[in-house]
Order: C-alpha cells, then sequence, then structure tokens
C-alpha cells in the first residue's frame, strides 16, 4: 500500500495510505448510487481539518450527535441538516467538519463533528439536536456526547488533535457503503491542495525546514523557511512545485 502526498497553501503536508477504491454496484447496467469515503475523500477530510484549525475563528469543539432510535439514512442526514441550519443562524457556527457513522452492529448512525463554534452549553445543544428529531422519537437527555476528560475533552487544542479527532473516526468508515452523504465539510475549508510525488517531497525536504507530528491514521508535515521554526512557508493555490 503505497503514501499520498499532499501540499497545502499553510505550508502542510498530509500523508494518508492509498486505500483501495470501491467501485459502484451495477444494476441492470446502471449505477448504483452510493456514497463512500475512500482515499481520495480521506485524504479532503483529514486535509480540510488543517484548514478548520488555521481558520479557526472560536474554539474548536469535537463532540458526537447520536439518536434514540434507530434511524434510516435519510432521516439521520434531515436532522442534521436541520441542526446546522440552527447552529448557523441562532448560535454563529462559522467552519465545520462531520462524518457519518453506523454503530459497531451496522445499524445506529452517529455524527462526529468538529466545529468552528462560540461557546454553547451542553444542555442547549443536546436540546437543538433533540428538536431535530422530534417527530420520531422522544427526546434524549444525552443524545449530544463529548469526549472524554481523560481523552482531551471537548474542546481541541492543538492542530495536531483537530486533525486526529476527525481522521480516528472516518478510518472506522472508511469502504463503509452509504446511501446518503456521508461527510460535511464547509466550503470556506474544503481543501484543494497540490498532490505531490513522493521525489517531489525528497526536493521539498532540502528546501525547507519541517516540523512532524505522527499518528497511526496520517502523518503531517510543517514547512518553515527559517530553522527556528517561526516562519511558515507558504503556496498560493494552483501553484506549481518545481524540483
Amino acid at each position: 500500500m503505497g503514501l499520498n502526498y499532499l501540499l497545502h497553501e499553510n505550508g502542510n503536508i498530509i500523508v494518508t495510505q492509498q486505500f483501495e477504491r470501491v467501485i459502484p454496484d451495477k444494476m441492470n447496467g446502471l449505477k448504483q448510487k452510493r456514497y463512500i469515503i475512500d482515499r481520495a475523500q480521506y485524504r479532503a477530510i483529514a486535509s480540510s481539518a488543517v484548514n478548520l484549525w488555521s481558520k479557526k475563528k472560536n474554539r474548536v469543539t469535537f463532540f458526537t450527535l447520536t439518536f434514540p432510535f434507530n434511524a434510516s439514512e435519510s432521516i439521520a442526514n434531515e436532522c442534521f441538516s436541520k441542526f446546522m441550519d440552527n447552529l448557523k443562524l441562532n448560535h454563529g457556527l462559522q467552519n465545520y467538519i462531520a462524518t457519518k457513522e453506523r454503530g459497531e452492529q451496522g445499524n445506529k448512525i452517529h455524527f462526529h463533528c468538529l466545529f468552528d463554534l462560540p461557546f454553547v452549553d451542553i444542555a442547549i445543544l443536546n436540546k437543538a439536536w433533540s428538536k431535530t428529531y422530534r417527530k420520531y422519537s422522544p427526546s434524549s437527555a444525552n443524545c449530544v456526547r463529548l469526549p472524554d476528560r481523560r481523552n482531551g475533552g471537548a474542546v481541541v487544542r492543538s492542530q495536531e488533535r483537530c486533525v486526529k479527532y476527525i481522521c480516528k473516526y472516518i478510518s472506522k468508515s472508511v469502504g463503509v457503503v452509504f446511501l446518503k452523504p456521508c461527510y460535511f465539510i464547509s466550503r470556506d475549508i474544503l481543501s484543494k491542495p497540490i498532490n505531490i510525488t513522493p521525489k517531489m517531497m525528497t526536493e521539498i525536504e532540502k528546501r525547507y525546514y519541517i516540523k512532524e507530528f505522527s499518528h497511526e491514521y496520517f502523518t503531517c508535515y510543517t514547512l518553515y523557511t527559517d530553522e527556528k521554526h517561526k516562519k511558515v512557508a507558504y503556496f498560493p493555490k494552483n501553484s506549481q512545485i518545481n524540483t
């Protein structure tokens, strides 16, 4: 299994594994509509998490939206859309990344969310989320769940953890087939990085000072133009990397 290198305008290179692409099923000669996180989507989500951190206007918060019933994909996405509209209109939501996951038995759907959001009490978030599915089920007091403090808590305190949180959960859904969209990224942070080859990566290592952090799901290199790691290299979109 090879590696993919994506260079971002903010001086970060996200390195991920190449996942095998799943070919859509064919029925009566027609492609069946379905959604899946493959290698391209995985890289887009991981890369967009870098942009979310660099463009944040508030604290970045991580939490999980659950259902007290077995929601279908259509109902789940309908509820999520209503919740997002509420947060944008009433609570100042800026940028966001969210991925959909099925439970261990493949039934209960939930959403893992990274939000650039002003402080909102968990009880208010829980009430807002419960309202989205009230015609399907009674509300629950803990349908919005925060990470345990031993695992870092809800507030994301570094770019590394920003990428780590979302990659941890999307890795569970790689190759899983959904009938409705399975990840959501705000337009302002949707990453369109430059693809670079291993050879180009070797040349970049000669030209820049690199700060690295690694995780089992990805590796991130930040490129600096000075050895004291104070000035981050910047690459305008659509720029050409000559090697």
